[in-house]
């Protein structure tokens, strides 16, 4: 929220609807995803594809596009003009234990691109997160909030101020 303020003509308040472990078949399924509707957000950020990817979960490349295109829809039911933004959120880190269970990740990204590429009313957050190490992601999967501040944060204020100065 900070890092977009100076780009904007107005506030932003950010709500976090986030699932610890949360995979788009969970979002799809959230029973707060009607509530998160009825707010008519004027911007939503979907991430699921990192959780997706696990081989744990079972869940498709198809199926992750499927589970994120009936979240888009929800959205866009109950908003029209709503921006949606589809992010990358980097890589686990080589020879980790969360990296052993997304050997395919690289595909569920690409499927997040597609989308977007596929939708032009999408847009796409993809920050050059750089090689994953343990330096910057200790657990092998979650970045420390130094590197997302350095790293997501500033591509995630690139792509959306410009779209959101607009709402």
């Amino acid at each position: 929220r900070l890092a977009l303020m100076p780009h904007l003509t107005k506030g932003v308040r950010c709500l976090n609807f986030g699932l610890p472990g949360g995979t788009s078949s969970n979002g799809k399924a959230n029973p707060y995803l009607s509530t998160i509707a009825r707010l008519r957000l004027d911007a939503a950020v979907i991430e699921f594809a990192i959780n997706d990817a696990s081989n744990v979960q079972g869940i498709s490349t198809a199926q992750s596009a499927a589970n994120a295109q009936v979240i888009i829809n929800a959205l866009r039911a109950a908003n029209p003009a709503i921006l949606i933004f589809m992010m990358i959120t980097g890589g686990c880190v080589a020879g980790s234990v969360p990296a052993s269970y997304r050997g395919s990740l690289s595909t569920y990204y690409q499927k997040y691109r597609d989308m977007v590429t596929a939708d032009p009313t999408l847009h796409l957050i993809d920050p050059a997160w750089g090689t994953a190490t343990y330096a910057n992601i200790p657990d092998g999967i979650h970045p420390k909030r130094a590197h997302w501040a350095s790293v997501a944060i500033p591509q995630m204020a690139t792509v959306m101020a410009p779209r959101l100065a607009e709402v």
